[in-house]
This record gives structure tokens, sequence and C-alpha cells, in this order.
């Protein structure tokens, strides 16, 4: 065998689907042919066995855990006036897209006072256009000296109170316009309907929350780890991720964060990881997903798994010496796809 070891596992071989091929064989007597020369010739017993070398290979170290995804935008659309809700244009599930109207509230109230604002305001204006031409006459006639000097002085008083006068009533008109387009409940993002609190009749104040909004355009996965996982785990490492929401899907990510504190219901720390909705198609926030993080990777002996046998003193190997398999007690270590670490 030129002194290369092979690793063996004779009593669990079995369970490996290759069956033990027994033979006996009778070694013939030279220059004996008779039956009682082949009676005395000694049995011979021959097992025939799968061996496996041994090579270093790269074994990665990793750490498993069960989740959940959510939207990393998820608004909550609340009223912003007060009113009656006339209509509601969406439902649970249904798509919307950015500007979507979600919903209308009666707008009959807000309108009137808009329209008020907008008259006031030309009002102001006429008052104030009027005033600009009389302190512009009196200033010429001041010149001449035909109109004293408290006269103007009051008339460009007035001048100025009309532009502050303008200036308020010009946001008050702002501020009912506002008001008159809140009636019209928009969709800030594009994504789906997850709740609804409104039905046609229902009226709202203001920060009543209307509907609950996901995006999918950026996912966020948490991943709760066992505490005693805080020394290895830290932002930059490789995550892949898959859900059962998108069988054979396989998303590869990074951890972004690790939350500082320890939850005090699950004893857990959370890992953090972002995901574009483009490379993770199928995936809808609520579902759960299995993430695996890989702490490091090291050079390692592996042998298969049913090459481990259990025995009373241990575990051991079988190394193939000189063509003779010879017992030897081992260490494990990491399982890695049907392959087992020896320490």
């Amino acid at each position: 065998m030129n002194n290369r070891e092979k690793w063996v596992g004779f009593s669990d071989v079995l369970r490996s689907g290759v069956y033990l091929l027994m033979s006996a064989l009778l070694l013939a007597l030279s220059g004996c042919g008779d039956d009682e020369a082949e009676a005395q010739a000694p049995e011979v017993r021959r097992t025939l066995v799968v061996v496996s070398v041994v090579e270093p290979m790269i074994l990665p170290v990793e750490d498993t855990a069960v989740g959940y995804i959510e939207s990393e935008a998820a608004p909550v659309i609340s009223a912003e006036v007060a009113g009656r809700v006339v209509r509601v244009a969406a439902d649970v599930g249904a798509p919307v897209e950015v500007g979507m109207v979600l919903a209308r509230i009666d707008d009959k109230d807000y309108r009137d006072t808009a329209q008020e604002a907008s008259a006031e305001v030309k009002q102001v204006e006429a008052l104030l256009q009027k005033q600009r031409s009389l302190v512009k006459r009196y200033r010429d006639l001041g010149a001449a000296s035909f109109v004293s000097t408290n006269t103007l002085e009051d008339a460009e008083a007035d001048l100025t109170a009309y532009q502050e006068q303008l200036e308020g009533a010009r946001a008050r008109l702002s501020i009912a316009e506002a008001n008159l387009a809140k009636t019209e409940i928009v969709s800030p993002v594009a994504g789906a309907i997850q709740q609804r609190y409104v039905t046609p009749g229902s009226f709202v104040k203001v920060g009543d929350a209307l509907f609950d909004l996901s995006t999918r355009a950026r996912l966020r996965v948490h991943l709760p780890f066992p505490e005693n996982a805080v020394a290895r785990l830290r932002a930059g490492l490789p995550v892949r991720m898959s859900s059962p929401v998108a069988p054979g899907v396989e998303v590869q990510g990074v951890v972004e964060e690790i939350r500082p504190r320890v939850s005090q219901s699950t004893r857990s720390i959370e890992a953090i990881v972002r995901v574009d909705a483009a490379e993770a198609p199928g995936w809808q926030p609520g579902a759960s997903v299995t993430g695996t993080v890989t702490i490091e990777s090291r050079n390692a002996l592996l042998v298969p798994e049913i090459a481990v046998v259990r025995r009373p003193s241990g575990e051991v190997i079988y190394l193939i010496e000189e063509d003779v398999a010879r017992e030897r007690k081992v260490v494990t270590g990491l399982y890695y796809q049907g392959l087992i670490e020896i320490r």
C-alpha cells in the first residue's frame, strides 16, 4: 500500500448498503488429492470491504438557526385628517404602487375651507394693491408738500399691515389645500396591503391606523442563535438561507449586525441579514427562513460517518496497514455532509 493509510468501518458497513461478501477457500495440499487432505486444509475467510483514502479537506464551521422574514419598509398608513371614510379602494393582499389611492375621506368641509381661504387671499390682495397705489400717490404729493408726513406714515403702516395679512391668508390657504389633499389616502411605497382597519362609513380621527403595508423591495431576515453563540458571531460572516415558501431557492448574504441584547424570553441573540427582493424570488414577509452562518473554515481530516464504529472503549476506525485492518481509537469532531471530522 506504499504506507498509504485507508480508513474502513466493518460493523457499520451493512448500514451503507454494502453487504459483506464472504467466501471460504480451501487451500489444496501440494501433491494431495484425497478427501482426507482436503478435510485437513485450513479455512481462509475473506471479507469484501469498502475503503476510503483520507485527505485533508476544508471544513466549514457553521451555526444554523430558523428565523423569519420581514419587510424592511412596512409603513402603517394613518389618517392625517379627521372625517368619515367614503371609499375603500384596496383590500388585504392587494398589490399597490406608489401614489395609488387606497381610500377617501369625505372632503366637503375641507373643500369649503380651502375655498374660503382662497377668497380671503384674493380680498387681501385687492386691498394691498389699492393701498400700494395710495402710498405712491401720497409720496408724490408729499414731495410737493401737499400731504403731511403723518398721513404718509399712516398709509405706509397700513401697507405693511396688508402685506402681513396677505402672508397669513396665503398660509391658511396652503394649510387648507394640504388638508384637502390628505382626504385622499395614497400609498407611499410599492408593495402589498398586509392589514386593513377601516370600512366605508367608518369615522376616523387624526392618527388612526387605516392600512398596514409591506414592500418586498428590501427584506430583513432575523436569525435567533443561542446566547452561547455571542462570542462566535460577528458582522461580516457569510450566511446562506432558504425558505419553505420558495423551495430550491438558496440566497447568499452577509450578517450585517448582531443585536446587542439577549432576549429575556428566548435567551437568544439575533443576527440581521438584509436581502434585495430581486435576489430572493418567491420570498414573502412573515415566512420562516433557515440560515446557516459560516463561522470559520479550517483544514481537517474527514472520513465517512459509517467508518466510525462505537465500541465499549469508545469510537474507533479501522486502518489498513500492510493489507491488514487494524483498530484505531479516535476522537471525533464536527459532522459535515455525511462525513465526520477526526480530531
